[in-house]
């Protein structure tokens, strides 16, 4: 229609199913008539998404406000301003989210809205989940994720039930975790980049030895190389490839309280002044070191003006101190330094993305994890058996050794279309992981007046499998109807108990 029409002083424009034709508009003389332009929006991390059907902008930070439903989006410009110690830290300006125990240990449990643990809350690292279900006493469990802060990009929150891949037996929320991408090294139209970051603090000291009880005091120097971290980052940007590698290293001691405000609170009625903390003002608190390091590698390869690979593999290293939370209420003489947790992970994505219209936006994922955990159990009594005597008593401390490996692969197309009806688009897949769990028979020494009893965790796999489709209509432009659909299935099978061969104290 633009050949037939060329050179007749007519233009063209569709609404709907019609075709309306009306004189071009004509150019004042001096002026120079331009020919078709294309205008894209672009943002940092996004790189460059288009709008969609419903004429929604490609920034993921508008998404938001655009979108049905509570969600929420953390940008890598937020991370580097407001980022913490720890990953749960960058929660903290989030509504209705927040990392439980954060600075309790280097993981992240996050709950939503009060929902936390047991999967009902997912996280995922670039489509993978990692998570592992820890026992913590009267506490309940914790849901750990173990990641350092500067090695994320941006975060997803999707409060409530979720479609999509990563909402498979989910009832609290989904956070969406994705790591550094090419975008967040490499500045601009150049080729290539570095970041360095690095910290200092002070205020803490070094992990005390375990079973210690006595709690010294004043911190450490800013500049005494116990406290701080550092990260290196280095990207590639090409036509065709991609490829991006960061290391990161984090250390702190032993946080050391403050020296001001009320110790103790009063019960009305009740003359005894309770104290608020077995802490004293100005003495170090234990349990609350760590010490990790982490490596990330990933590359994209593009073909095909619509085709893209990435492959990715990422490493924790990990160890921390930690407190059950029932040793917090009772004894004074209870309070003492542990043995540090200690967590390694690694984690290997292959994510592929077929996009060659708007009928196909085909994105599939096949990724593996290993969590490799040795977490402590710490309750209120000593262990004292006969030969020992009570000046040489050590606390009850059951390692709990844990190895998962969970395997996953999902697929997921996207679908935009007009209709005569209004814009239409479809979302719609399938997902499939598997969880094997292993563990190690160990030595318990709690409440044991005759010696360690042997302590035997079952072991077993989980599967989940999903299907699930969403779609959104705007059925006017003041009208956008949104409905979702899934399926879960789930499986689980109990292996036995640990094997008592190389049961350990």
């Amino acid at each position: 229609l633009s050949v037939l029409l060329e050179g007749t002083g007519f233009t063209y424009r569709v609404e709907g199913r019609a075709v309306i034709l009306s004189p071009a508009p004509r150019a004042e003389a001096g002026a120079i008539q331009l020919g078709a332009l294309r205008v894209e929006g672009a943002s940092g991390a996004a790189g460059g998404a288009s709008v969609d059907a419903f004429g929604r902008g490609g920034d993921p930070a508008d998404r938001p406000y655009e979108t049905a439903g509570a969600s929420h989006y953390i940008s890598s410009e937020q991370i580097a301003r407001f980022g913490g110690e720890t990953a749960g830290d960058i929660f903290k300006s989030t509504p209705g989210v927040i990392s439980a125990s954060n600075h309790n240990g280097a993981s992240v449990d996050v709950n939503i809205r009060g929902m936390q643990g047991q999967n009902r809350v997912r996280v995922t690292i670039d489509g993978t989940q990692q998570s592992t279900t820890t026992w913590r006493g009267y506490q309940g469990a914790d849901e750990r994720v173990y990641i350092d802060p500067d090695m994320i990009s941006e975060v997803s929150i999707a409060k409530g039930p979720s479609g999509g891949a990563a909402g498979a037996g989910v009832v609290g929320g989904v956070v969406e975790v994705s790591t550094l991408t090419v975008a967040d090294i490499v500045e601009g139209d150049r080729d290539w980049g570095f970041r360095i970051k690095g910290g200092l603090s002070d205020n803490a000291v070094s992990a005390a030895a375990p079973a210690s009880m006595t709690q010294r005091r004043g911190g450490g120097a800013l500049l005494d190389h116990e406290n701080g971290s550092i990260s290196l980052a280095g990207g590639r940007r090409g036509d065709r490839f991609d490829l991006v590698a960061a290391f990161a290293y984090r250390k702190t001691g032993n946080y050391v309280a403050g020296a001001h405000g009320d110790t103790t609170y009063q019960v009305a009625g009740n003359s005894y002044n309770w104290p608020l903390s077995f802490t004293k003002p100005g003495e170090e608190v234990f349990n609350t070191s760590q010490e990790n390091w982490s490596a990330l590698v990933k590359g994209v390869v593009r073909w095909g003006g619509s085709q893209a690979l990435e492959l990715g593999y990422a490493h924790y290293d990990g160890k921390f101190g930690e407190t059950m939370h029932s040793v917090l209420f009772t004894q004074d003489s209870s309070f003492r330094q542990v043995k540090l947790t200690r967590a390694a992970t690694d984690t290997y994505t292959a994510r592929y993305r077929w996009n060659p219209s708007e009928l196909i936006d085909l994105k599939a994922n096949v990724w593996a994890s290993r969590v490799d955990a040795t977490t402590r159990s710490v309750g209120p009594a000593f262990y004292l058996p006969p030969w020992i005597t009570p000046e040489t008593r050590p606390p009850a401390d059951d390692p709990r050794l844990s190895i998962t490996n969970t395997y996953g692969v999902d697929a997921t197309n996207r679908s935009q279309l007009e209709t005569p009806f209004g814009a239409v688009a479809l979302r719609y897949g399938g997902s499939y992981l598997i969880e094997d769990m292993d563990g190690r028979a160990y030595f318990s020494r709690i409440y044991a007046s005759d010696g360690p009893v042997v302590m035997r965790p079952s072991i077993g796999t989980r599967e989940i499998s999903s299907l699930f489709g969403d779609g959104e209509w705007q059925a006017r432009p003041w009208l956008r109807l949104n409905g979702a659909l899934r399926y879960d299935g789930y499986r689980i099978k109990e292996k036995g108990q640990a094997s008592i061969v190389g049961a350990y104290t």
